[in-house]
């Protein structure tokens, strides 16, 4: 069993949220099944773990001892852990499912926030640039729209009903940012975790579609607010907000 696993389980106990682990069989299976409201919900758990690339960032952080690590676009190792647990998920018989993520990085070289979530699940920022052929003509700049890499669409692995971020707050206390998905089929059930005070939930605002689009909170009574911020571990102050920390998250970052 992983150390996300283990707070997995101890996160859910603390919110009384019942759930069981489920055996593997011929076919790939989620790793647990939880009820939320009464309705039975797939969870698959992954553990982002520093790679070479990011190993080598952190020494030289370390070494220097200033660096910004750049190792990619955003939302680069969330899109992988999608891919990685599509077909767990998609073996749902119906059920709403999430892909919950720890990120086990060094703080250094970790960034599994708002920005590289929604980068992930529905494509990187992008910019249009019209060039006219006149020179005198101005050049034209449209957007933002979400662009290219994205995971999840109208087409897309609807059957993922949303990504949620746990992290380590203060006292060790145990945090969620659970982000919805839009065009998922099986919506998740939010009674109970909307109740929570350790529990964030997000969504896109209603019509947003192709134009980028910043996250909605959606409140205990279902009504919606600006998000504050994403990162579950920043929102709660178990890490110090640094200066510029949003716009780092919105650059290419080793922890997307």
């Amino acid at each position: 069993m992983t150390a996300s696993e283990l707070l997995f389980e101890r996160m859910c106990t603390t919110l009384e949220i019942p759930f069981e682990r489920l055996q593997e069989g011929e076919q790939k299976t989620a790793d647990y099944t939880i009820v939320l409201d009464s309705e039975r919900v797939i969870v698959e758990v992954k553990e982002l773990a520093p790679n070479q690339a990011e190993l080598e960032a952190q020494a030289g952080i370390l070494e220097s001892g200033s660096a910004v690590p750049s190792v990619g676009p955003a939302g680069k190792r969330i899109r992988y852990k999608i891919d990685n647990a599509k077909e767990q998920l998609s073996n749902s018989d119906g059920a709403p499912t999430i892909l919950l993520l720890f990120d086990a990085r060094p703080i250094a070289v970790s960034s599994v926030g708002s920005y590289q979530v929604m980068a992930a699940m529905y494509g990187l920022e992008t910019f249009d640039l019209s060039v006219p052929r006149e020179l005198d003509a101005p050049v034209t700049i449209s957007g933002p729209r979400f662009g290219k890499d994205g995971k999840l669409g109208p087409l897309k692995h609807t059957f993922i009903s949303a990504i949620a971020v746990m992290a380590i707050g203060d006292q060790r206390a145990l945090l969620l940012d659970i982000y919805l998905n839009t065009f998922a089929v099986n919506p998740l059930p939010l009674e109970h975790l909307l109740r929570m005070p350790s529990v964030k939930v997000f969504k896109l605002p209603d019509g947003c579609t192709g134009e980028f689009c910043e996250w909605v909170r959606v409140g205990s009574r279902g009504q919606v607010f600006p998000a504050d911020s994403g990162r579950a571990a920043l929102d709660r102050g178990s890490v110090p907000p640094q200066r510029g920390d949003r716009c780092r998250n919105r650059r290419d970052h080793t922890g997307g």
